[in-house]
Parts: C-alpha cells; sequence; structure tokens
C-alpha cells in the first residue's frame, strides 16, 4: 500500500509545531519565529505571506514531502535545505497480543503497570492545573536529557488549542491517584491515518518506560473504537527517539522531509523569491 506523508498532514498537526514565543499567522498558513524568521506550512501559502515581510530575514518551508521539494525546485531559487525522517506505524489486532520477542518488552511494561497500578485513564485533563504540575515536574526530571525538551510545544497547542481540536483528537490522561503522571494526544487525521502530536510522562525510577504503556493503551483504544487496520505519524526526531518510534511498535515505513531555507539579503531576493 503506497502512503504520502502528505495524507497527515492535517491543521492539528501543524498548529501543533506552534511554541510559546512564535507568532501565528492568520489562518494558519505558519508562523514567525525569532520576529526575523517566517515559516510557511505550504508552499501555495507563498503569495498569502507577501504582507507579513516586514523586517524578515529568512523564509522556511516547513516539512516539504520529497514531491513537493521536488516542484520547488523547478522555481530555480537558490536555497538552504534540512531532512529528516517521519516514522509511520501500523497498528493491527494481532499486533496488540504484543507475541514473540520484539515486543517482550512491551509486553512486560504493559503487565506491570496493568497489574501493579491502578491508573485512572481518562479522556479529558480534569483541570489545566494539572498539566502546569506536571509539565514543572517533567522538565526537572529531564533537564540532564540529551535532547531538546521541546515542552513549549505541548504547552501552548494544549493550553490554546486542545478545545479548538477536541472533536478531532484522541487524548488520553493518565493519572496515579490525584496525579498527572503523563498524557498522550492524537489527531486523526483521516482515512485511518493519525498523528501522535504529543505525549509526555514521568520518568523517575517508579515510572520507567511509563511512555510505552501509554504509548500501547492510547494506540489500543484506537484500534477497539475502529475495529481495523490504521496508520500513525510517529514523527521526527533526534536519533534515540527515531529508534524508539522504528524499534517497539510496528514499522510501516519511514517518509523524508524537507525544510527550506531561504535568506532574504536584499531587495532583489525577495524579488527572485516571488
Amino acid at each position: 500500500m503506497e502512503v504520502k506523508i502528505e495524507d497527515f498532514f492535517s491543521l492539528p498537526y501543524y498548529v501543533s509545531f506552534y511554541n510559546l514565543t512564535c507568532k501565528p499567522l492568520p489562518n494558519d498558513i505558519g508562523l514567525i519565529k525569532n520576529k526575523n524568521q517566517l515559516v510557511l506550512f505550504k508552499q501555495e501559502y507563498i503569495e498569502d505571506a507577501k504582507m507579513f515581510l516586514d523586517g524578515i530575514k529568512r523564509i522556511i518551508l516547513f516539512n516539504l514531502s520529497e514531491d513537493n521539494y521536488d516542484l520547488f525546485l523547478k522555481r530555480g531559487i537558490k536555497h538552504d535545505k534540512s531532512k529528516s525522517d517521519s516514522v509511520i506505524s501500523v497498528f493491527d489486532g494481532e499486533f496488540f497480543e504484543l507475541q514473540g520477542k520484539k515486543y517482550r518488552h512491551l509486553r512486560y511494561r504493559r503487565n506491570h503497570y496493568t497489574k501493579l497500578f491502578n491508573f485512572e485513564i481518562r479522556d479529558t485533563v480534569r483541570s489545566i492545573y494539572d498539566f502546569d504540575v506536571f509539565i514543572k515536574k517533567w522538565n526537572k526530571m529531564r533537564k540532564d536529557a540529551h535532547f531538546q525538551l521541546h515542552t513549549g510545544y505541548d504547552v501552548r497547542f494544549i493550553k490554546e488549542n486542545l478545545d479548538r481540536f477536541k472533536d478531532n483528537l484522541v487524548q488520553k490522561w493518565v493519572y496515579d491517584g490525584d496525579e498527572l503522571v503523563g498524557y498522550s494526544i492524537i489527531d486523526k487525521a483521516g482515512d485511518g491515518k493519525y498523528n501522535l502530536l504529543c505525549r509526555k510522562a514521568f520518568t523517575d525510577e517508579k515510572y520507567t518506560d511509563l511512555c510505552m504503556y501509554i504509548d500501547y493503551y492510547a494506540f489500543k483504544s484506537i484500534y477497539d473504537d475502529i475495529k481495523k487496520p490504521y496508520l500513525v505519524n510517529m514523527g521526527a526526531g533526534q536519533k534515540g527517539v527515531k529508534q524508539y518510534k522504528e524499534n517497539k511498535f510496528p514499522y510501516f515505513d519511514s517518509k523524508k522531509l524537507v525544510i527550506v531555507k531561504y535568506d532574504l539579503i536584499s531587495n532583489e531576493k525577495k524579488n527572485e523569491f516571488w
């Protein structure tokens, strides 16, 4: 089955890349970051972006598929680029049985948290205060992590857009007693395709690999609801995160994403771009 990464590019997917300091553009066509960088989510928004060029020194076309990047190349514009891989997983009834050596670790964590903990797993967060307390503790736990924490993306999406997109989201909020200890938010992109937008869990010794249990539970809840195989865009990530996405869950494919960077160093350069 041929799958295009563009099939996963929903509005909640794009909006999930708003951090705490960026300025979203009207109609969610992109954002301005660091006051002088214009980020566009699709190259067809280029014409709409002309009105936002004051003070802009760089234009970034965000997460183009390889096909869309090939279309951009036809413009003949010199530019810089970077690439990443977005991992796509496939989930069916057989996976959730967790049979075999490959899923031994995940099976152990599922059984561990199912038997030894009495979690309350909710479809909505009890209060934003619970989330604020969680993020503060999570940042403290992960302060020595070797990768970027990206908590600002979660904070902005949950506080500003969770209610906006609630009818199109699968939410799982995990409570241990009165304390929020983890969450997962998944976007229904449509036609058996989903995006894992954000997921975090406590990482201290008591909650070792809790993220695996939350992922398993959230993905199983989707299967139990729709009762047919489906695909999840797990997103890109640094090496360790990417390996987790590829190895812990049933791998389907990996799609290249291209970020185009174009510096506006003169009015002539602006004219060249348009």
